[in-house]
């Protein structure tokens, strides 16, 4: 019979936890599965069920993580017990109080961050009076060290994290998140597989970033792994999203579309609808051809908000476009009519062919070859190394352990 004041006690309580925790995530992942026999259809999980699910139970699990570790096995003195929580409780919600002060502000967090400070402090005690007694018997307390510094980890890399999309145009430095960002093309790394060379700056430290991104037969879609640099207190992550070409040519500064009457359309970003053609208010011979029947393509046109009505006047001559001159819709766009049809006299099918023009993209130096822009989502892991450094505590505690436990075999079979 349990002892609910023994570490067998809370060792079958954080094992139950675990298994939950299990149980979630295997449901979680086979969402799909499961939709699927349930409805014939296929529905994945949002991702926040995942944090929902299993950050209270993680809040146990940091809890017991502590409090097992001050508990004796088979039975516990209980007064003895409760007193021994005193320090690491006060010490944890003194920490959490702190980290409160600077900015922690979810709950939830806020109790996951605490039962880690406790599982910290109370394994530290533990560690520090089995150290003055028997250094080999430290590794349970040291691997929940491990554990918890862990846990502070998970917090500080994912809550507090920043991202940021961005268009690296070759040869020009972008800053982002605090690093200065040149993307310097790419190489092949094999037959198919290419690594993009990002320079990173930071501080005077000058790194590159090499993620890859390639084309798989087998998956029959794009591949990105981004690259990771490594910083004291944080890992900065660079993941490729796309390739695209520099839009410098004549071809891209110029978008044509055909539009009937009552039909609209967007042209280097201004909606364009074509109500239909009018004689124009100026007279014949201010149009550039000088000959034809003089016309007027009345448009709605609307950027940035607003909306305005006008009228480009053109000649049409044997169902040609024989004159118009261009009319600016704003500082950048010039709309011209490059082909009519008036529908006979009749006023239906009544049509026009609209050329725009981006005058700054027109200006630009033709000449000038195109370069690439790699689309890159940037990321900022704070304090990710924490995790890390709890990965290797934890491992020192389990080898102490493993290493005590091969002794004592060892003894016994001697």
């Amino acid at each position: 019979q349990y002892d609910y004041y023994s570490r067998e006690f809370a060792l079958f309580l954080g094992s139950a936890t675990l298994v939950a925790v299990a149980l979630l995530v295997t449901a979680g992942t086979s969402s799909p599965i499961i939709t699927d026999i349930l409805y014939g259809t296929k529905s994945a999980v949002d991702i926040s069920f995942y944090a929902k699910t299993t950050v209270p139970l993680g809040i146990l699990i940091g809890f017991l993580t502590g409090v097992g570790q001050l508990l004796w096995w088979n039975r516990s003195d209980r007064s003895a017990f409760f007193k021994s929580l005193v320090m690491p409780g006060v010490a944890a919600l003194a920490a959490t109080a702190a980290l409160v002060l600077v900015g922690l502000d979810d709950l939830l967090v806020g109790l996951f961050v605490a039962s880690a400070l406790f599982a910290l402090f109370a394994n530290l005690s533990v560690a520090f009076r089995i150290f003055k007694g028997n250094p080999k018997y430290t590794g349970g307390a040291i691997a929940h060290i491990g554990v918890a510094i862990m846990f502070v980890g998970f917090v500080a890399s994912t809550e507090y994290d920043q991202q940021q999309t961005l268009s690296l145009r070759e040869g020009e430095p972008v800053d982002a998140l605090g690093f200065t960002l040149t993307y310097e093309g790419y190489k092949p790394i094999d037959n198919e597989k290419f690594a993009f060379q990002v320079r990173v700056e930071k501080d005077g430290r000058v790194l590159t970033a090499a993620p890859v991104m390639y084309y798989s037969s087998y998956n029959d879609g794009l591949i990105r792994n981004p690259d990771i640099l490594n910083f004291y207190t944080k890992d900065f992550y660079l993941a490729p999203l796309a390739l695209e070409t520099d839009k410098n040519s004549a071809t891209d500064a110029v978008e044509e579309s055909a539009l009937r009457q009552g039909e609209s359309t967007t042209l280097h970003g201004v909606d364009v609808a074509f109500l239909g053609l009018d004689r124009p208010i100026v007279q014949k011979a201010s149009i550039s051809a000088g000959s034809g029947d003089p016309l007027g393509a009345r448009l709605l046109v609307g950027y940035s908000g607003r909306q305005q009505v006008i009228q480009i006047p053109f000649a049409l001559e044997r169902g040609e476009v024989v004159g118009g001159d261009p009319v600016a819709v704003n500082d950048r766009i010039e709309l011209t009519v490059v082909g009519a049809s008036d529908g006979g006299g009749s006023g239906e099918e009544q049509m026009v062919m609209l050329r725009a023009v981006d005058v700054l993209l027109a200006s630009q130096d033709q000449n000038e070859p195109a370069r690439d822009i790699l689309v890159v989502e940037a990321s900022v892991k704070p304090w990710i190394n924490l995790v890390w450094s709890g990965v290797i505590i934890l491992l020192v505690g389990f080898m102490v352990t493993v290493v005590r436990r091969a002794q004592e075999a060892a003894r016994r079979t001697a």
